[in-house]
């Protein structure tokens, strides 16, 4: 098969690759139809990131058709077309019974991120090995395991460019917004105009936000916003934000969401400090983001933040009373409430899609996305496969704009009234929001034998046997993973819950 690899910093190249096979009962191979590459991908083909092997398949974002399946796979079969989650859930553990499936506990074996951080979270495809090293869906066939709770079945007649978007970037979007408990009567600002923030922006009008302003540098995307979505937009290139915030919403907004992430350090001095170690993430945005926030506003953290940052504006956020909240998307628990709004016509995430692209030509989109050339917002890209199966031409199913008619003529979408019901019952701006168990997780205690986590842990990586049916493969580590290691530093057994069942 082909697949996209990584090989070094700003390198990437189409390459043939063996096609992978089911290897534990729960897997099931996915024949891609469209992928698409995430500004989160950057993030690795810049090697800004610890954890990336020569030889990485990129790529979380990517939709396909069930090519095969384990014996115990018990929810697809062979033919369904499906979205697949960009993070990879077990459903069984503490995080992901409580809908927090990002932090799942037990698909990711990482020893590096847990020294690092202090706990793990959960694995993502093509997404380093500081995430368990899971192959991406930048190919045209990937291993998805644990299959059961990492896919979604994709309603007949319903096009590929209509639904690629869930499996991150409208999920991630909705997640801001939640985050943020954007409703009815709110004002939300969001720094950054990549996919991302463009779908923010869109989701906060759907649910009813009285205004929505959007921040970024790039002339051809302000422009796409307020043709597209009817939002304000600042250039901070032209305006200062802080100023010109501070003149269009006297008392600051009521929400903040930053889709902007760590690499975009302005100053000189917030440069060097990354140049040369001193911080990994720069704060700017963030300190930006604070001074503008209304006093007890809410500040939605969802682009990517990997480590440490100075000059982090504790003090504002403490001494103005701002909500921080923020995380991976938790896929699972907002995709199938979106994709009926999909289905049904409410609201159509395709419209952020601009260029159609052949698989083979992958290597030069993402010079052309990192770049930000020739207009490109986001990119539907095509397998060979995928043209073989698409539903007409990719170009028409793209919507010019994410709304109903009916929205754009004044009526409130199901999401607005939902959310105007749930504030004048004094309920909480969210329709999704975590959950707040009742119960408290039980401490992590390491495995010393081969228990019941210690197997999971080996399902979702393809390196047991155990289960096996006949014609299914046991997975040698090196065939996978491509090194003696599971991920960026040393192997361990892992740590879970006692008595998690498989």
């Amino acid at each position: 098969m082909k697949a996209l690899e990584w090989t070094g910093k700003e390198s990437v190249r189409v390459a043939e690759r063996e096609v992978p096979r089911v290897l534990v009962p729960t897997d099931a191979i996915i024949r891609i139809t469209t992928t698409t590459i995430c500004g989160s991908d950057l993030h690795m083909y810049h090697n800004a990131v610890k954890g990336m092997q020569k030889g990485d398949i990129l790529g979380h974002e990517f939709v396909g058709v069930v090519d095969a399946v384990g014996s115990a796979v018990s929810k697809f079969k062979v033919g369904d077309r499906v979205v697949v989650s960009a993070a990879i859930s077990c459903n069984s553990c503490y995080y992901c019974v409580n809908g927090l499936f990002s932090c799942c506990d037990n698909t990711n074996p990482s020893t590096e991120m847990q020294s690092l951080y202090g706990h793990r979270t959960a694995g993502l495809f093509g997404y380093t090995h500081l995430t368990g090293g899971y192959p991406g869906g930048q190919a045209e066939y990937t291993r998805v395991p644990l299959a059961d709770n990492n896919l979604l079945r994709i309603p007949d007649g319903i096009a590929d460019e209509k639904v690629i978007n869930l499996c991150d970037v409208a999920c991630t979007a909705w997640h801001a917004n939640e985050c943020g408990a954007v409703a009815p009567g709110h004002v939300v600002c969001i720094w950054g105009c990549g996919p991302i923030g463009l779908m923010s922006a869109a989701w906060a009008r759907f649910r009813g936000a009285a205004r929505v302003i959007v921040i970024d540098g790039d002339s051809y995307r302000l422009d796409f916003a307020r043709s597209r979505l009817g939002v304000e937009a600042i250039d901070f290139t032209k305006q200062n934000v802080v100023e010109t915030i501070q003149q269009l919403v006297p008392g600051g907004p009521d929400v903040c969401i930053e889709a902007a992430g760590f690499r975009f350090a302005r100053s000189v001095t917030q440069r060097l400090q990354q140049t040369v170690g001193l911080q990994t993430d720069s704060a700017e945005i963030i300190t930006e983001i604070v001074r503008c926030c209304r006093k007890g506003g809410t500040l939605a953290l969802i682009g990517d933040y990997f480590a440490m940052a100075n000059q982090f504006p504790i003090g504002h956020i403490m001494e103005k009373g701002i909500t921080l909240r923020g995380s991976q998307v938790h896929v699972q628990r907002y995709w199938q409430l979106l994709m009926d709004y999909i289905v049904s016509g409410d609201f159509d995430p395709s419209f952020i899609l601009t260029h159609v692209v052949p698989f083979e030509k992958m290597s030069e989109a993402y010079e052309n996305f990192d770049k930000h050339l020739h207009g490109i917002i986001k990119l539907d890209i095509k397998t060979e496969f995928g043209r073989q199966m698409s539903l007409g031409d990719p170009r028409a199913n793209i919507a010019p704009q994410p709304f109903s008619q009916s929205f754009l003529a004044g009526q409130p979408s199901r999401a607005a009234l939902l959310l105007r019901d749930r504030r004048a019952h004094g309920l909480s701006g969210e329709i999704t929001g975590l959950t707040h168990s009742l119960s408290t997780p039980q401490l992590l205690v390491p495995h010393e034998t081969e228990a019941v986590a210690t197997r999971l842990h080996k399902l979702a990586l393809g390196l047991s046997d155990v289960g096996l049916k006949a014609g299914e493969q046991p997975l040698e580590k090196s065939d996978i993973i491509r090194t003696e290691n599971i991920d960026a530093g040393k192997t361990a057994p892992p740590e879970a819950r006692p008595g998690l069942a498989v």
